[in-house]
């Protein structure tokens, strides 16, 4: 008993001095005592996919919260099966009523999930469950996709029509591109645009994504208009998301603001400045700038800057750019570099604020 209050002790210290640490994991004896050691990249909703068991299911057994701090070389309990959730060998034995994977897709730069279901041959439906994924749930370029069992290969993506209106036509995004300016460019509705590739009228688009095209939509030739009818840039709330994403992988560096390194308002800071709004380099007073977000009633937006008293602190010092509803990009702390990830549970959420309301 007294070398275990003991190593906890020693964690605790080793945890402050590299700074950042949200919540140490208490790591306790798995019902099966089957366990999951962390690997670098590792989140802990990638770790409940992978084995099979609900992420509140690993939360619980590890005493753990979506902010938790996790580590390479870290080892976490992993839950029962009897808790409700199959493990990956009840996955592979009996053929149940839930969708099973097959074979995998690595993501390409512009695919989406509509494109990326429709090419393979599979359902979106089928895809977002054996992926345990949502609509908005965000891929990225070399990401591995579990495809549904039956998916074929991408060969297929010329087949005929599907009945909700998608013909084989596709648009790819555009710096400055909106999804208004995508349906009148190709003479269609935004109706139908945002049901075929079923968005609504706020969700966030990037260059190079891929978009399906209603059927009986008609492109202009590539020579119609003047190059410079085109926007150079994105604008707005693109303009502060691109340039957020695009500092991924760069270096956790205090009271930095770019374009090496970045703290967490640094980072958030420099993205909205290519919106050409002005925030101060401190999180608290950013949560202080902008627009309150009732994020309990209301859905968080991309742009939306999310604010956390991380570490028991009773004042905001924390902030995360939403890339999407349920995805953040962050400067987390001292060796962890810029990365995207879930966004906190509301538990945890201290403000949202809104800075830029179009665009």
């Amino acid at each position: 008993m007294a070398m275990a209050v003991l190593r906890r002790l020693v964690l605790i210290v080793v945890f402050g001095l590299l700074g950042g640490a949200l919540a140490l994991p208490t790591i306790t004896h798995g019902d099966e005592g089957r366990t999951y050691v962390v690997a670098t990249g590792d989140t802990l909703i990638d770790i409940a996919s992978k084995s099979g068991v609900r992420l509140s299911d690993l939360l619980r057994v590890n005493d753990l919260r979506l902010s938790s701090l996790i580590l390479p070389g870290h080892r976490l309990d992993l839950p029962a099966s009897s808790s409700g959730s199959p493990t990956p060998s009840t996955l592979a034995a009996k053929p149940s009523s839930t969708v099973q994977s097959g074979s995998t897709y690595i993501v390409l730069r512009g695919d989406n999930l509509t494109w990326i279901a429709r090419r393979n041959g599979a359902s979106l439906s089928a895809l977002l469950a054996v992926n345990r994924f949502s609509v908005s749930s965000l891929i990225v370029p070399g990401m591995t996709l579990k495809l549904p069992s039956g998916a074929s290969t991408p060969a297929r993506s010329s087949s005929t029509p599907a009945s909700s209106g998608e013909s084989s036509a596709t648009y790819v995004v555009r710096s400055g591109d909106t999804l208004s300016g995508i349906a009148t460019r190709n003479r269609i509705s935004l109706t139908s645009l945002l049901v075929v590739n079923k968005m609504s009228g706020t969700s966030l688009i990037l260059p190079g994504m891929r978009l399906s095209l209603p059927a009986g939509s008609n492109a202009p030739r590539a020579a119609a208009g003047p190059a410079s009818a085109q926007p150079s840039a994105a604008t707005g709330v693109a303009a502060v998301v691109n340039y957020a994403l695009a500092q991924v992988g760069k270096p956790y560096r205090f009271f930095s603001k770019g374009p090496d390194a970045f703290d967490c308002s640094g980072l958030t800071l420099a993205a909205y400045k290519q919106a050409g709004v002005t925030l101060v380099h401190q999180s608290a007073w950013q949560a202080r700038q902008g627009t309150a977000v009732d994020f309990l009633t209301e859905p968080i937006r991309p742009g939306d800057l999310v604010f956390l008293a991380r570490r028991g602190s009773e004042t905001i010092n924390h902030v995360g750019l939403a890339v999407t509803s349920r995805t953040w990009i962050q400067a987390m702390g001292t060796g962890h570099p810029v990365k995207v990830g879930p966004i906190p549970s509301e538990n945890t959420i201290v403000a949202v604020r809104r800075y830029v309301t179009a665009g």
